[in-house]
């Protein structure tokens, strides 16, 4: 027969199958000698043995030669080397999977230790091997009298372990299948129809589960004298006298609950979720922000959908962010079993056994449970129904484990929106107080941070000051030096939004509660963990602190590394920094973050304005903390639009706290990034916060790049402001004797008043600039200083003379290696050829700007001659060239997110308008 995988089937018919084909053993001894062998396979049978099996009390006087033929002729059917001799007896090399009846004893074995979810399988795999009476069809009643008792109690026994595994997971209906049956034909098996009934019990049917008591005792005391066993007598007891128990445990709705439409519609469509045709349970959960009405949701809309629920609405208060200890997951089912109706001497001590009675008393039932306040799924999960029922809870974590194992759906509950925060204060304090006083009301709104308890706590003052003006309420909450003193109730914990916040704090391990700590350093509305990172003193591990703060609703993912830290929770954080870390710890966190800070917009700059022209701090020392690093443009746009906020609000906040020096250098270092991207109102707004702090500082060379910098945000509004501003940069550098610094400041006064169109006043600057250049001796400051005038020249009407010191100015970078003044003095040098008109030799300028080397072609450089060259083909006649390149122009300043975007699609516009 070959080398075929061979298997016996003894639990039922005889069957032997090699690879699954059926092979036929001719019926009569040799089936009984399969058989005998089979039961003990890799082990040696005697050939007396063997003969007891074949021919009982009567064996032939050959038996020995009788038993070697049958041998002989089962080699046949099975093959040579299905069937070895040894000197004990013959052995069949199977091992004990090969044999339906061992391996049905391997895999109860293995499920006897397993939780009831996964010991299901093996007992599957197990009972589904059972095909009828064990050994049937095999002649010998020896071997049926030897082991067909132990092989049926096997099977029962898997069969009871089955009944178990379904009821302890609350499936009394799975339980009963096939058990019915299977009692019957075993009448007086009192551990069979001691399950029985319970399943019966368990799935509602109480009447059938008497009488299937009731045939077992008649039976019992018929045929053998006796009553059923103690405990079937009490399980008969119980069900008897106790009619279940309709629970209904739900708190009182809040009074006035308004919004949360979107919230409310998730819940009612859980009810219409198809079950599959398998009775279910529903788990969902609300998660949220402390303070934002995730109970009062909760019962607001159990409340109204509680008579879909006629078997009862259990409700637990799990306490898990409080003043005492939370509730236990043995105690919940403690007290959702006595209200049950089960008297507190039923109720099993362990854990897993209360978690068994509370799916089989809620087996067949519709129920909805309500857990509130629950800190981990692990509370959760012992108390899940096994049946056609809904579980709601209530978090300040997300539980995400619940959403992964047992399904269930998240609902997340934030901020309410302005509409639905006005209507809870108009139903709370009236509206017509609301409505006369919008604006009023809209504050306050702002000020409580869209918090539900927050507003219901502003509101309870208001009811006691009925005459009071919603605005004076809204100015006396902003006035209050800490806002949270303003949305306290010392009476009442629970009422209290510090207390509520303060909770959730206290139950954070050490690191995650110093990082939430940390956050009231930061006043940005976002912060990103690399920034947290460097607040705490530890990048590596600042992400991971902030997830789990994620977790547990004390801030909010934004996008990417970036978190959003709700405004009273910042409020907390910032109470909590100033208690509990020492003035020393906090300066040093700050300026940290502000050297960060000042790091990453010089590593910024390099990468928009070339290597050449590196922002110059003085006295600039190794970064505390390793900065961000840029490989492109984009990723330059990307941080910069994440971070300006963050910044400028770190720069106001670190000078009011005296970081003049930190805070002078970083508002300096920020000057590219704002002129490159035209943030012109933060600019102005970082230069005025930087001259602050080198007044502060007194020393010149901070105050006159202090008024460079202010001076040059109102040059790119073309305000006369700057003036005061420039000539005062100048006058500092001039009492430091730094003419360098000299000459940078009169270039950029001159500049100033050569774009408003006084090219007298310019050119004496500029002049004046360029031989303060020449005595500083620095080549790239001179090639500066001739750059500018050769702009001015050319601007004022003095082509010739721009050209010449625009030549001078090439010559200069050139030897220097500044690529990019390179192309932009190239780009001088074109815009004084349209001037003459002469086209051509302005489009060549252009296309040798555009192709100079060291230089990105998507800087902003780059782009204002991309825009001149499409200008220059247009007055060329060139139409199809200038709408390619503004095409490319345009869809560079878009990835810049640059204001001159729209400029550029006019330009396109305007261009396509004749042929339309």
């Amino acid at each position: 027969m070959g080398d075929g995988r061979l298997t016996i089937g003894l639990l039922g018919p005889f069957a032997v199958w090699v690879d699954g084909t059926p092979v036929e053993v001719p019926k009569g001894r040799l089936r009984v000698l399969l058989a005998g062998l089979a039961l003990v396979p890799g082990r040696p049978v005697p050939a007396d043995v063997l003969t007891e099996r074949l021919w009982g009390d009567h064996p032939p006087a050959q038996a020995r030669a009788g038993v070697h033929n049958m041998v002989r002729r089962l080699r046949r059917v099975l093959g040579d080397a299905a069937i070895r001799t040894t000197a004990d007896g013959y052995v069949l090399d199977l091992r004990d999977e090969q044999v339906d009846a061992l391996e049905l004893g391997r895999l109860v074995r293995a499920a006897a230790d397993l939780p009831p979810a996964r010991a299901r399988a093996p007992l599957a795999e197990a009972l589904a091997l059972w095909r009828g009476e064990p050994l049937a069809d095999v002649p010998s009643p020896s071997l049926v009298r030897a082991h067909a008792p132990a092989l049926t109690e096997q099977y029962l026994a898997a069969v009871e372990r089955r009944v178990d595994v379904e009821l302890a997971l609350g499936e009394p209906a799975r339980a009963l299948d096939g058990l019915a049956g299977l009692a019957e034909r075993h009448p007086l098996r009192e551990s069979l129809w001691w399950r029985l009934v319970l399943a019966l019990h368990r799935c509602g049917r109480r009447d059938e589960a008497l009488d299937a008591y009731a045939r077992l005792a008649t039976r019992l005391s018929d045929e053998l004298g006796v009553d059923p066993a103690s405990g079937l007598r009490a399980l008969y007891e119980e069900i008897r006298g106790r009619a279940p128990v309709v629970a209904h445990q739900l708190p009182p709705g809040v009074a006035g609950f308004v919004g949360r439409s979107d919230e409310l519609a998730a819940l009612d469509a859980l009810l219409e979720r198809p079950a599959g045709g398998v009775a279910a349970v529903v788990v969902a959960v609300l998660h949220g922000i402390a303070g934002a009405g995730k109970t009062a949701l909760a019962v607001h809309w159990a409340r109204r959908v509680r008579d879909r629920f006629p078997d009862g609405q259990l409700y637990v208060d799990f306490c898990g962010y409080g003043p005492g200890p939370a509730l236990s997951a043995a105690s919940a089912l403690d007290g959702m079993l006595r209200s049950l109706g089960v008297p507190a001497d039923r109720v099993p001590a362990e854990v897993a056994e209360r978690a068994t009675m509370l799916r089989g008393e809620l087996a067949g039932r519709r129920v909805l449970v309500l857990l509130d306040n629950v800190a981990d799924a692990a509370s959760v999960r012992p108390l899940l129904p096994g049946s056609d029922s809904v579980v709601l809870v209530t978090s300040r974590h997300h539980l995400s484990g619940l959403a992964v194992r047992e399904g269930a759906t998240r609902i997340g509950i934030g901020e309410l929106p302005d509409a639905d925060a006005t209507a809870l204060l108009a139903e709370a304090i009236g509206a017509a107080r609301v409505a006369h006083e919008p604006s009023a009301t809209a504050e306050l709104v702002a000020l409580c941070g869209r918090l539900p308890l927050a507003l219901r706590i502003v509101a309870e003052r208001a009811g006691r000051h009925l005459s009071a003006p919603v605005r004076r309420i809204a100015d006396d909450l902003r006035a209050r030096a800490r806002r949270l003193d303003g949305l306290a109730d010392e009476s009442d914990s629970l009422s209290d939004l510090r207390s509520v916040f303060e909770w959730s704090y206290r139950a954070l391990p050490a690191a995650q509660a110093r990082t939430f700590r940390h956050l009231g350093l930061h006043p940005g509305a976002e912060i990103d963990a690399g920034a947290v990172g460097v607040l705490l003193g530890s990048p590596g591990t600042a992400r991971g602190h902030l997830d789990q703060l994620a977790n547990r609703h004390l801030l909010e993912p934004a996008n990417d590394d970036r978190y959003r830290l709700h405004d009273l929770l910042r409020e907390y954080a910032v109470e909590l920094v100033h208690a509990e870390e020492t003035a020393a710890d906090r300066t040093a966190a700050v300026e940290r973050l502000l050297d960060w800070y000042l790091h990453s917009a010089i590593a910024a700059s390099r990468l928009i304005r070339p290597a050449d022209t590196p922002p110059s701090v003085p006295g600039l020392g190794e970064p505390l903390a390793p900065p961000v690093r840029f490989t492109t443009s984009a990723e330059v746009v990307t941080w910069w639009n994440a971070q300006r906020a963050d910044i400028l609000a770190l720069l106001r906040q670190g000078a009011d706290d005296g970081h003049a020096l930190a805070g002078w250098r970083l508002s300096w270092a920020l000057r590219d990034l704002f002129e490159a991207y035209q943030h012109i109102d933060d600019w102005i707004t970082a230069g005025r916060i930087g001259l602050r702090c080198a007044r502060e500082l007194g020393d010149p060379g901070s105050l006159c790049r202090a008024e460079l910098m202010l001076g040059g945000a109102y040059t790119s509004r073309l305000d006369d402001r700057a003036v005061p501003h420039k000539e005062a940069a100048v006058a500092h550098a001039r009492t430091l004797g730094d003419d360098r610094l000299v000459s940078s400041t009169l270039s950029a006064l001159g500049y100033h008043h050569a774009l408003l169109g006084r090219y007298e006043a310019a050119l004496e600057h500029l002049r004046a600039a360029v031989t303060a250049a020449e005595r500083s001796g620095n080549a790239i400051r001179l090639a500066h200083s001739l750059h500018n005038l050769g702009e001015a020249q050319i601007r004022g009407g003095y082509h010739a003379d721009g050209l010449a010191s625009s030549k001078q100015a090439l010559e200069a970078y050139r030897r220097a290696g500044g690529a990019l003044f390179v192309r932009m003095t190239l780009a001088n040098m074109a815009e004084a050829h349209e001037r003459m008109g002469n086209y051509a030799q302005a489009i060549e300028h252009c296309e040798q700007a555009f192709a100079v080397e060291g230089d990105t072609r998507d800087s902003v450089a780059a782009l204002s001659v991309r825009i001149m060259l499409g200008r220059l083909r247009a007055l060329t006649g060139d139409q199809d060239a200038a709408r390619a390149v503004w095409r490319e122009a345009h869809a560079a300043l878009q990835r810049l997110h640059h204001p001159r975007t729209s400029e550029v699609a006019q330009l396109l516009a305007d261009l396509d308008a004749p042929s339309r």
